[in-house]
């Protein structure tokens, strides 16, 4: 089973992020998107595909294994 995530960008530099349709995160602030995605288990190599299809048209999708992202969460914690 996966996840399916949204993020939209905001006026102000801010952005919202959806999980599977509903609005999980509001307002997340530039500086902390990153950290918050990685949270999530959005790997790198998405968060950078992210953050161009932003940049483009203000609006990026991407999924993620459920399996994987629990893992990956304390993968990211670790590496703070």
């Amino acid at each position: 089973m996966d996840i399916g995530w949204t993020v939209y960008a905001n006026v102000g530099g801010t952005f919202d992020v959806f999980k599977d349709g509903q609005l999980f995160h509001k307002f997340v602030p530039s500086r902390l998107l990153e950290r918050q995605l990685g949270d999530y288990g959005i790997l790198t190599d998405d968060y950078d595909f992210v953050v161009r299809q932003l940049r483009e048209t203000g609006v990026a999708s991407v999924r993620t294994l459920i399996q994987q992202r629990r893992s990956l969460a304390r993968h990211f914690t670790h590496l703070r």
